[in-house]
């Protein structure tokens, strides 16, 4: 069974992935990690604390970079 998380931490999880889908989408994947930890207000460690580091960001925001680079 998965503990919930508490409030702050699923706010600073939203926080990164909103950020890192506009980052993403805008310089591409190779953007640095620690400019998306502060533009999202969290330290560096929580990217990798909460998603492992760049592969698994990518992953859990990869459907909405997608979805942000396509043409409307």
């Amino acid at each position: 069974m998965t503990t919930p998380l508490r409030r702050d931490a699923r706010r600073s999880i939203e926080k990164i992935t909103a950020v890192a889908v506009e980052m993403f989408a805008e310089r591409g994947l190779d953007c640095p990690l620690g400019e998306i930890a502060r533009r999202a207000g969290v330290s560096p460690g929580t990217i990798y604390h909460r998603f492992g580091g760049r592969a698994g960001l990518i992953e859990a925001v990869a459907p909405q970079v997608a979805a942000a680079r396509s043409p409307r």
